[in-house]
């Protein structure tokens, strides 16, 4: 994504949301640059992500899949949440769809010749690469 207006961050970036004055750490976030940072002091915080991904554990899963996810939806920038499971091959795409009516069109992927398609980034990513070098246990 570089030279697009985007910009990708690990999970060492914290996402900030000012009605919650939380912060929250996404496996993968994206934004449109310039980034928000809401405190000038710290570079590891900003507020206006655009695609937000969680590898979904055992652990984290009803979290990631539904209370983090409502907490991501109190940022006006966001705009896509990926999910990506990790004990199948399984990719799981949410898209704003009409902010108004809380309304996402959810796409799952799971072949291997498939893309996953980013709409808010204009952006297709290859399934396999997605899975590349992964062994799932039996």
């Amino acid at each position: 994504m570089r030279g697009k207006g985007f910009k990708v961050f690990n999970n060492d970036m914290r996402v900030y949301s000012e009605k919650l004055d939380k912060a929250f750490y996404p496996d993968v976030s994206m934004c449109t640059e310039p980034v928000d940072f809401p405190n000038i002091k710290s570079k590891t915080l900003y507020s206006n992500p655009l695609v937000l991904v969680e590898v979904l554990s055992k652990s984290t899963l009803n979290y990631d899949f539904a209370t983090k996810f409502d907490y991501y939806k109190t940022l006006s920038s966001f705009r896509e949440y990926v999910l990506v499971d990790q004990y199948e091959k399984l990719v799981q795409v949410r898209t704003l769809m009409d902010a108004e009516r809380d309304l996402w069109e959810i796409r799952l992927y799971r072949e291997e010749d498939e893309k996953v398609v980013l709409k808010s980034v204009d952006c297709e990513i290859p399934f396999s690469d997605i899975y590349e070098d992964v062994e799932f246990e039996e």
